[in-house]
């Protein structure tokens, strides 16, 4: 007679992972299966190490877990190690996992924002010209210098980011040159209080820190000396936003 196929039984990580899992959360078989949408007997027969969650209640698992646990039970669930990894993936399984993953953190402590995933990536416009930051014509060709690319998830939804150079002893802690990548539709101070953000000054445009002490809204420079004044916020013109700085684009210091 041929063998008998063997059966290898559920890995006992698993089992007491599972174990781990319900008597930190202080629940007994019964009510942790309750949680989970199965019978006491199930989760008697996964901490044994006699079966195995399917991939679903994996997920739910993962719910109830916090830190390296969740994470455990969420490959368990069939999400790959390279979605963790930040490894390349099929855009297709990428959108699968992310959604596997985000619906796992809704209700646990942590929180993921779950973005759309899209092969169309958030074009960018980089302006010969600052001082035309925010115009209805500021990305016309003869303004732009070069126009480039990056996901598309990484911008608020609705944001019209152009991108400036800033040149100088920007803080007491920035020297040279950086790109600031500026929302030029965000210009409510109330939702831009203690933001970085691009304020048009008499002679361009500089990045200023958002204050307020009362009723009065200051701009703060990045460097404060006797050259960069804190400034009163008007509503237009000089030292009025032009939008909110999102992110830099520089060099590493050269270590000198």
């Amino acid at each position: 007679m041929p063998p008998k196929p063997s059966h290898k039984p559920p890995s006992s990580t698993v089992a007491s992972r599972i174990e781990e899992v319900r008597t930190s959360l202080g629940m007994n078989q019964t009510i942790f299966a309750e949680k989970l949408g199965t019978r006491p007997s199930s989760v008697s027969k996964w901490e044994a190490g006699k079966n195995k969650p399917s991939p679903d209640v994996f997920v739910k698992i993962a719910r109830l877990a916090d830190g390296d646990q969740k994470l455990f039970f969420l490959e368990e669930a069939g999400v790959p190690l390279e979605y963790f990894e930040g490894a390349p993936m099929l855009s297709e399984i990428q959108e699968a996992a992310t959604k596997v993953v985000a619906g796992s953190l809704r209700s646990g402590s942590t929180t993921l924002e779950e973005y759309p995933m899209t092969d169309t990536p958030y074009t960018i416009h980089l302006l010969k010209n600052p001082k035309k930051l925010g115009d209805p014509d500021d990305v016309l060709a003869s303004n732009v210098e070069i126009a480039f690319n990056l996901p598309a998830q990484w911008f608020p939804k609705d944001s019209a980011v152009r991108a400036i150079r800033f040149e100088g002893e920007i803080s007491p802690f920035i020297s040279g040159e950086l790109i600031a990548l500026v929302d030029v539709s965000r210009k409510d101070p109330d939702r831009l209080l203690g933001c970085v953000v691009a304020v048009r000054t008499t002679n361009g445009v500089e990045p200023m820190k958002l204050r307020k002490d009362g009723h009065t809204w200051f701009l703060v420079p990045l460097r404060e000396d006797a050259e960069h004044p804190v400034r009163v916020l008007r509503h237009d013109g000089a030292w009025s936003i032009v939008g909110k700085v999102l992110k830099w684009i520089g060099d590493a210091p050269s270590g000198k």
